[in-house]
């Protein structure tokens, strides 16, 4: 991961005021799945540079929460594999079904 202080700062000045934006939608995507349910909802949004080493991650958790989820999380990765969502990715264009088909 490179050191911020060594990457543009303009682009860290965009990459901060995009996630803010983000930040603001996810958050009321997530207060409306608190009301519909009775159920208080943390999120996460995770970005990263395919050809690079930028990464950036947006959260309403406190920090000390959010490290053991994303460890735990890793874990469950490893030995579950993923589930691409329906329309694929860039590096799967044609997704990985649950059950192997």
């Amino acid at each position: 991961m490179p050191d911020p202080k060594t990457l543009d700062q303009a682009v860290l000045r965009k990459m901060h005021e995009g996630l803010q934006e983000v930040g603001k939608i996810v958050d009321l995507v997530a207060n409306h799945l608190s009301s519909a349910c009775g159920r208080r909802w943390g999120w996460v949004v995770l970005l990263f540079d395919f050809d690079g080493e930028e990464t950036a991650y947006l959260s309403n958790a406190n920090r000390a929460d959010m490290v053991k989820f994303l460890r735990e999380s890793a874990d469950v990765l490893e030995n579950q594999g993923d589930v691409d969502p329906p329309w694929g990715t860039k590096f799967r264009p044609d997704p990985v079904r649950p059950g192997g088909s």
